[in-house]
């Protein structure tokens, strides 16, 4: 009698061994997906603004780029990390330029820059390199000014002259540049455009 008693016992425990492989399995699925969800690593952002000495009203259809750039090799051309493209009015605008954390070496050179394109020309350009993330250079409240592109004309505004003394202009650009490729565009407000 004993013996029939502890063959259920017996049959629980092979049972058993194949419950437990799918449980182990799916707990290994259970944290496999969160981790290959994360592989793009965490993200971290430098924020900043961008602004002109003078009080400037740009074109319509300009708009403002802003890059992080790696300038760690000297040797080598810096290249763009990650680009934000924003609508150039009203200046000061501000950015935020998301990296991923693990893209950055502590002994690293990274820069942002900005420039005012339209239709393709340069219009604003900043006026030195702005260090960011390491040596510590800040990450947050960049101040990135900008000063007019060689061949750029200011012209002042009258429908645009405010009541005080300040004097407002428009841009007219004069030197064409090379073309850039359209990328999207994020308007005031958060809504996004791809110009075609």
């Amino acid at each position: 009698m004993s013996a029939l008693q502890t063959l259920p016992h017996v049959t629980e425990r092979t049972n058993s061994k194949p419950r437990r492989r799918i449980l182990l399995a799916l707990l290994a699925l259970g944290v496999a997906v969160p981790l290959a969800a994360c592989a793009g690593g965490p993200q971290e952002t430098v924020s900043g603004t961008i602004t002109t000495r003078e009080r400037v009203v740009m074109p319509p259809d300009a708009v403002l780029v802003v890059r992080l750039l790696d300038a760690t090799r000297g040797d080598m051309a810096a290249y763009t990390m990650v680009e934000q493209r924003l609508v150039a009015n009203p200046l000061p605008s501000r950015f935020e330029l998301r990296y991923r954390y693990g893209d950055i070496s502590p002994s690293g050179t990274y820069y942002v820059q900005a420039q005012i394109e339209q239709g393709g020309r340069v219009l604003y350009i900043n006026d030195q390199n702005y260090s960011v993330l390491t040596r510590n250079s800040p990450y947050r409240n960049v101040l990135v000014n900008l000063i007019p592109a060689a061949g750029t004309m200011m012209v002042p505004s009258s429908s645009m002259a405010p009541a005080t003394s300040t004097t407002t202009t428009t841009v007219i650009q004069t030197t064409p540049a090379a073309p850039v490729p359209p990328t999207t565009i994020i308007l005031p407000g958060g809504s996004v455009v791809t110009p075609r």
